[in-house]
């Protein structure tokens, strides 16, 4: 989702007509890649698109949940012991 949101940010910032190795050549791409896109998290990412284009709120309200996911994995030792159990739309992930 995150390669996504990058794919549609860049777009808003850079020509279509030119395709992504081309783009990639260029100083003002890679930097904006290395300092913008890398630096801002999924939800900025999506807060962005989302204010840019036409977003579904159910849309945003899965990213908002896939990060949540994303973050009790990634953030916690023993994700099954947390207090609330990591979960995909109500179904217990583990």
């Amino acid at each position: 989702m995150d390669e996504l949101l990058n794919d549609v940010i860049c777009r808003e910032f850079f020509s279509r007509e030119r395709s992504y190795p081309k783009l990639w050549r260029t100083k003002r791409f890679r930097a904006f890649n290395y300092y913008v896109l890398e630096r801002i998290y999924l939800v900025q990412k999506a807060d962005f698109v989302r204010a840019c284009t036409r977003m579904l709120p159910k849309v945003y309200k899965d990213l908002l949940a896939l990060n949540e996911l994303r973050n009790a994995l990634a953030h916690s030792f023993f994700p099954e012991n947390r207090r609330v159990k990591p979960g995909w739309k109500g179904v217990d992930i583990f």
